[in-house]
């Protein structure tokens, strides 16, 4: 069964959003799905800076991942 939100849940979202957040961001911190985010965000165009913010928070968040990957192989 779909789980349905309020219009203040829905609105707190975009706003982030707006604010140049990422899905994975503000999934976390409201705890929606992203795919049910990316259905609300639809009409929601990202500035240059904020496309920046999120391409530079991926490339952290991926290199955290792989040193963690390779201390996993290495115990292997």
């Amino acid at each position: 069964m779909a789980t349905i939100y309020s219009n203040k849940v829905k609105r707190r979202a975009r706003d982030l959003r707006r604010k140049g957040w990422s899905l994975g961001e503000i999934s976390r911190k409201i705890g929606i799905p992203k795919n049910t985010l990316s259905g609300w965000f639809k009409g929601i165009r990202l500035t240059q800076k904020q496309k920046k913010r999120i391409k530079k928070k991926i490339t952290e968040c991926g290199a955290i991942g792989r040193s963690l990957g390779v201390k996993t192989n290495r115990k292997k």
